[in-house]
């Protein structure tokens, strides 16, 4: 094992129960205030401060909503 892996191949290690330099760490930068003086102004952004910091970024999907509108 290498001594320092990429986000994405410490993503894959630790989904396929394989050892990985440290177990991957993320964030959800949502959950930061929008007056937050340091918040990113983009998603490039983000992720350049994520690597920078060492944290492993990530992409959420999330699912189409609606389901909840459909009273069926």
């Amino acid at each position: 094992m290498r001594s320092r892996l990429s986000s994405k191949e410490r993503l894959l290690a630790a989904i396929n129960h394989e050892e990985a330099d440290h177990v991957p760490l993320t964030f959800r930068d949502t959950q930061l205030p929008e007056t937050y003086a340091a918040a990113p102004s983009n998603q490039f952004e983000a992720v350049d401060i994520f690597l920078k910091l060492g944290v492993d970024p990530m992409l959420y999907l999330h699912p189409d909503n609606a389901w909840k509108l459909d009273p069926g």
